[in-house]
């Protein structure tokens, strides 16, 4: 049997921490090593628990495997999202300019930490025989990331700041070069990710916003 996330909450505390303990031996070794070289046996001597405590938690290693992409995701997410959460007013292309500035910057910091790159490669590697692997990764931060971008330029639009005729070719607008400049000023490069000038990433939203506005 899995406990998924729902049922994490009912859990003793005692037993939240030996499934922490075991996503954090999973995730240590799943970007290590991918998913094909880690086996449960290795997880369970990294995390230090018993096997039947081990498949208590998790039924198989796809399961395993998904619980950690769904804790990496919720994990970056909460990098970005903090910086558009609550109240976000929309009034005019300065306040639009600066959301979209912020939220650019956001993800792409969370994009370019160590442990999302790693997962990244990960993805790319496994998702030929685990399929499903590329549906989870795509449903969490790209979509939440779209969703967000969505939701912004619909309120700039009821506001009458842009000229929008759809919002979704919009988002992938600003989100594609956004993901390209990523790539290439931050991950095709020798030695670690680093996060492009600050002036290419302004010069970015700054050119988006000449084809939105009025």
């Amino acid at each position: 049997m899995t406990i998924g996330t729902e049922q994490v909450e009912l859990l003793s505390p005692r037993a939240r921490e030996k499934r922490a303990q075991v996503l954090t031996a999973a995730q240590k070794l799943f970007l290590e090593n991918g998913f094909a070289r880690t086996s449960m046996e290795a997880i369970r001597l990294e995390a230090g628990v018993s096997k039947p405590t081990l498949y208590n938690y998790f039924a198989s290693k796809e399961d395993l495997f998904i619980a950690v992409v769904h804790n990496l995701m919720d994990d970056f997410a909460d990098d970005w999202l903090p910086a558009i959460r609550g109240e976000v007013t929309i009034r005019n292309e300065a306040e639009l300019r600066i959301t979209l500035l912020k939220l650019v910057q956001n993800i792409g910091a969370a994009m370019l930490r160590p442990d999302y790159v790693n997962l990244i490669r990960v993805v790319i590697a496994e998702t030929p025989s685990f399929p499903r692997l590329g549906d989870i990764f795509s449903s969490s931060v790209p979509t939440r990331g779209m969703q967000t971008v969505a939701a912004i330029l619909e309120q700039a639009r009821q506001q009458g700041v842009v000229v929008i005729d759809d919002i979704e070719a919009s988002t992938r607008m600003l989100v594609g070069p956004m993901i390209i400049t990523l790539v290439m000023d931050g991950l095709l490069i020798s030695g670690k990710p680093r996060k492009p000038a600050p002036e290419r990433i302004e010069a970015l939203v700054n050119e988006y916003m000449k084809a939105i506005t009025p």
